[in-house]
């Protein structure tokens, strides 16, 4: 089987650099990056909490019968 190159949208060509930069992180690059996927990972499982409650059950819908 050849390469295979998936794509979920194509770039115009022109827009996207040929040889892209680099980017380096920092520390409090690192940390913010960090706070930031705390919080959705949080509210995800808030929202979970909130589903589970809400069909009385304290599984996901393979336990309910």
């Amino acid at each position: 089987m050849g390469d295979l190159i998936s794509s979920i949208a194509w770039v115009k060509r022109g827009v996207a650099a040929r040889h892209p930069s680099k980017q380096s992180l920092n520390g409090a690059d690192i940390e913010r990056i960090k706070a930031i996927a705390n919080l959705k990972l949080e509210d995800a499982r808030t929202e979970l909490e909130r589903v589970r409650k809400r069909r009385g059950t304290g599984y996901g819908p393979e336990r309910r019968r």
